[in-house]
């Protein structure tokens, strides 16, 4: 009877886990002429208007995007954008349409927009369709990322050597403004205790040239450049790479060319130590703020039991869930949800052994 309840709530779990990992898909946006308001708790959220088919004729539709912190920016770009230039889709630096624009009017059929970044943690959107029905009216897809600089690199050249024990954010320059032309930041990270492996998650990626780098993040599994290079990383993905040293020290250096192209956000990953019992670093929200509460994933199987009460048997689902989340964006909220599940599965050392 214990392992049936045990089942049950390993089922109910799973289906919970399931509804937070598609809730960080695409979302559809409703239209209103009362602002409607969304908290931005992912690093990067995707928006769509309409669900299908063409959008509605005249009226007005507004939006209001908020991140969940006052130090935070949020960029946008429109990554596709069927909107007929008879209608009006404006962006505003602020939380009304009194705020400063952003850019002038945005319209097209199928192409995509540059991403703009705001100078503060609002973004307001209103949109004004007239009464002429097209059939290129298909609206528009959003992509939203909330962020801050986390780069300590306000120089070019600057080196920092990083001795990590809990998890460490690191961003592009100017994150998630488009980052500077011409500049170089190296950082050397070794564990804390010089024993455990070092992983480099790579969350959110936006560099120039996927082909041949001219903009790149490297990665060498040392404690100089002169080590191996286990990975450069360039181009655009949305998807996390994980990196892990052999040793440990793992060394990191950002580069970007002369030339200034198209804006580009840059890049945001996730530095940790790879122990027995690692403390990693787990946000409120996907923005990271290097203020936030902490909570032990326990990677051996041996432990019987950690700081959320939950025995072996759940660490080691735990640990297959934060696995298999690591192919989906922002893995570690994931992991985090591991928590809020066992509370809401009532899984608990006493139910697991009953």
């Amino acid at each position: 009877m214990g392992i049936l309840r045990l089942n049950v709530r390993i089922t109910l779990c799973i289906l919970y886990l399931i509804k937070v990992v598609l809730s960080q898909e695409e979302t559809v946006l409703t239209c209103s002429s009362t602002p409607q308001e969304t908290v931005l708790n992912n690093l990067r959220e995707v928006f769509k208007y309409p669900e299908s088919g063409q959008y509605q004729q005249g009226g007005s539709c507004k939006w209001l995007f908020s991140a969940p912190e006052t130090d935070l920016k949020i960029r946008y770009r429109f990554t596709t954008i069927n909107v007929d230039c008879g209608d009006v889709l404006n962006t505003y630096d602020g939380d009304s349409e009194t705020d400063p624009k952003l850019s002038d009017s945005v319209c097209g059929v199928g192409g995509s927009i540059p991403g703009v970044t705001t100078t503060q943690k609002n973004l307001f959107i209103d949109f004004f369709p007239d009464s002429t029905p097209h059939s290129n009216e298909l609206g528009f897809t959003l992509e939203v990322i909330a962020g801050k600089d986390l780069s300590d690199c306000s120089v070019t050249g600057t080196t920092e050597a990083i001795s990590l024990a809990d998890a460490y954010v690191l961003t592009s320059p100017k994150f998630p403004d488009d980052y500077p032309v011409d500049w170089t930041c190296t950082y050397t990270f070794t564990a804390e205790n010089d024993v455990d492996q070092i992983q480099f998650d790579m969350v959110y990626i936006d560099l120039e040239d996927e082909t041949e780098c001219f903009d790149s993040v490297k990665l060498y599994d040392g404690d100089s450049t002169s080590s191996t290079v286990l990975a450069e990383l360039c181009g655009t993905s949305p998807s996390v790479q994980s990196f892990t040293s052999t040793g440990p020290s793992l060394t990191v250096h950002f580069e970007s060319d002369e030339r200034a192209t198209t804006p580009q956000a840059g890049f945001y990953a996730n530095v940790f130590t790879l122990g027995e019992e690692t403390t990693t670093t787990t946000l409120t929200t996907t923005t990271e703020t290097k203020e936030e509460e902490e909570v032990t994933t326990n990677t051996n199987p041996e432990v019987t039991e950690g700081e959320t009460g939950c025995n072996r048997t759940f660490f080691s689902f735990w640990n297959l869930c934060c696995n298999l989340a690591r192919l989906c964006n922002n893995w570690w909220i994931f992991c985090k949800t591991m928590t809020q599940c066992c509370k809401y599965c009532g899984l608990s050392s006493s139910s697991l052994s009953n």
